[in-house]
């Protein structure tokens, strides 16, 4: 698909659609089948298969998250994305920041 897009002759439109026709007639791990395929299923078995607890979710699940309490304090890391090694840096933390109340998705708002 990469290199549809690299190509220097044809139109932006006709690059896309390349794209588009490569992204879509792909196997994909979670649903066990291309995207044409799962639109058409008239029995809606992908649909079934993806539900909370389905064979999707269990073999995609989300790592455990921190959950937070208002006025707890926390330290806030210097990077977003902390790797595997992060834990043994020195000075990983920039600031400390106390809770103010928890938003939408597991966000919360933070005043330091």
């Amino acid at each position: 698909m990469e290199a549809a897009i690299k190509q220097r002759n044809g139109r932006i439109e006709e690059k896309l659609m390349k794209v588009i026709r490569g992204y879509n007639n792909t196997m994909h791990s979670g649903i066990k089948c291309i995207p044409i395929e799962a639109g058409e299923m008239e029995s809606n078995t992908v649909a079934v298969e993806n539900v909370i607890n389905g064979k999707y979710a269990d073999k995609f699940k989300k790592r455990y998250r921190e959950t937070f309490t208002e006025n707890q304090v926390i330290r806030i890391p210097k990077r977003d994305n902390l790797g595997a090694d992060a834990k043994t840096d020195k000075g990983r933390f920039k600031n400390v920041g106390k809770i103010m109340y928890k938003c939408e998705n597991d966000s919360y708002v933070v005043r330091t």
